[in-house]
């Protein structure tokens, strides 16, 4: 009897501890399927913190490489479907440059029918929940299109896809721009979760950093394309070397200017691509020694309207100012430089013909005075009277200035045989027949002959064939021969005027149409005082009266 109470405790203290340990499994249990459930929960987000970073590290990659962004985008919109399992279809629009309109749209699960309809659609118009997203700046989200009023047209199509809900961000510039829009769409009536959300932001992120910088190598390319025109087309000769002096640039200008072109990058090409470098006094300069290799070496800061003579493989020279800037890393070493340089030549010609025209204008005033007084002191020593000597002074120095007038006309180079006749006869009488070719007598020869042409008029007028109502003067020149051997004829002749006595008188006229002609033509005058009427002829050696612009022609 005593050993049943005890045997009734001991079961009564087992079934206590079966108890108390069942208890404990089903918490160790629990425990056990709470840890697993966060366990699972930590390798899903950990699975998703690594294609997260399986993905930011794929997207950065096609931008490193310069992926075309219509592919980037469509990767993003891919990647971001994919990770969805298939709860939502994505759209990424891309705005064009005007900054409103919808260009290329990367939405590679709905129908090519919803690209078409949204391709073009201009953004200020809020047809649908992306262009408010981009007025707006802000998201936009719509929880039921089916409850939507906002915009039919658009909410119809997307209801027609079996689409509900939608969540549209705009894609942000670093400098605020709307670039564009990133949309996921849902099949059912839903809000965006926290996950879909930082996938959201995470992806316009990616692909404002793919639009950016497709936009900068846009600029960039158009930047280039505009230098590029502006180097190959302007006026100036540009060329660019590194820091060991070898060309690797050049324009055309410069090519033109050096009548060659080196090969870009040829080590033997250092410093200039000309043949050859002379400096402004004529010497020698090696191209060592030209401002690019000093600029270069760093012996002068820059180059600022140096003259430099380039000689060409021809052996032709041209005179050029030189710029030269150097090119500097961010620690301010040299790493080139660049030579802007143009033709000066012309300008040093026009210069040095500029003091030859004022070396001459002051000799040809010197003789000028010294003609004048000679005129004068034969035009007043004569036997005529005051009034007529003074007369006879006013129309020789009319004469002569005429004949100044014919030299302007060439430069002072010389002044044509027509031109001087044409000024000296045009005064006297329409009865004058002068022809003759296109032959420019040098500057003294010029002044001559137009003295002698105006004492043949004079005279023609006051006693010769213009005195009377029929006469006539027929004026005729021309050339004979080639070379040293050339000759220039000239023909004075009257006809139908009162009958020609001999003169008695030897006065200035008479002199000057002898000696002046004899001494400045190198031939004596052939005078005929026929009765018919006056023939006056000069004979002279062409190569010795022609000026150096003189042209020969029929």
């Amino acid at each position: 009897m005593t050993e049943t109470p005890h045997k009734h405790q001991t079961m009564l203290e087992m079934n206590e501890a079966l108890v108390l340990g069942s208890l404990r499994q089903h918490e160790l249990i629990e425990a056990a399927d709470t840890l697993n459930a966060q366990l699972q929960e930590e390798i899903a987000e950990r699975k998703r913190a690594e294609a997260l970073l399986s993905f930011q590290k794929q997207a950065l990659e096609m931008v490193a490489r310069g992926e075309p962004v219509e592919r980037m985008l469509d990767f993003l919109a891919r990647s971001m479907e994919s990770q969805s399992r298939g709860e939502f279809l994505v759209a990424i629009h891309l705005l064009e440059e005007d900054g409103h309109h919808f260009g290329y749209v990367a939405a590679p699960s709905l129908p090519a029918r919803y690209a078409q309809a949204t391709r073009g659609m201009d953004a200020r118009l809020q047809m649908g929940p992306c262009s408010a997203a981009v007025v707006g700046h802000k998201p936009t989200v719509v929880r039921d299109f089916a409850a939507e009023t906002r915009w039919p047209e658009f909410t119809a199509e997307i209801l027609s896809l079996g689409l509900r809900a939608c969540f549209t961000t705009p894609i942000i510039s670093s400098d605020q721009r709307v670039l564009g829009t990133l949309a996921i769409y849902y099949r059912e009536s839903r809000d965006p979760s926290p996950s879909d959300r930082q996938w959201v932001e995470i992806v316009t992120r990616m692909a404002s950093i793919a639009i950016e910088r497709k936009q900068a190598e846009e600029k960039l390319r158009e930047n280039e394309e505009r230098f590029r025109t502006l180097f190959e087309l302007g006026p100036v000769a540009i060329y660019y070397c590194d820091a060991s002096g070898v060309i690797q640039e050049f324009n055309r200008r410069a090519a033109e200017l050096w009548e060659r072109s080196p090969t870009p990058g040829e080590t033997d090409e250092r410093f200039c691509g000309s043949f050859k470098l002379f400096r402004p006094d004529g010497t020698f300069m090696p191209h060592e020694q030209c401002p690019m290799a000093e600029v270069i070496s760093g012996k002068m800061s820059a180059a600022r309207d140096a003259e430099v003579l380039i000689e060409r493989p021809n052996g032709s020279r041209v005179t050029v100012i030189v710029n030269i800037r150097p090119l500097t890393n961010q620690r301010g070493g040299v790493t080139g430089a660049i030579n802007c340089f143009y033709d000066i030549t012309e300008r040093k010609e026009a210069e040095k013909y500029q003091r030859l025209l004022m070396n001459e204008l002051a000799h040809r005033g010197r003789n000028m005075l010294a003609v004048v007084q000679a005129i004068a002191a034969r035009s007043l020593s004569g036997p005529l009277s005051l009034d007529e000597a003074r007369e006879a002074l006013t129309q020789r120095i009319r004469a002569l200035a005429r004949s100044q007038s014919a030299l302007a006309a060439e430069g002072f180079r010389g002044a044509r045989v027509a031109e001087i006749v044409r000024l000296e006869i045009e005064g006297f009488s329409e009865r004058v027949a002068a022809s003759g070719p296109d032959v420019v007598l040098d500057p003294r020869r010029a002044q001559t002959f137009s003295l002698l042409v105006h004492e043949l008029a004079t005279n023609a007028t006051k006693h010769g064939a213009l005195s009377g109502a029929n006469g006539t003067v027929a004026i005729r020149w021309s050339t004979e021969g080639v070379g040293a051997g050339a000759r220039f004829k000239f023909r004075w002749q009257e006809r139908g005027g009162p009958p020609v006595v001999f003169p008695t008188r030897h006065g200035f006229g008479r002199s000057l149409l002898e000696k002046a002609a004899a001494l400045d033509f190198a031939t004596t005058p052939k005078i005929s005082f026929v009765p018919e009427g006056l023939t006056y002829e000069i004979d002279a050696s062409l190569p010795d009266v022609a000026g150096g612009a003189s042209r020969l022609g029929s």
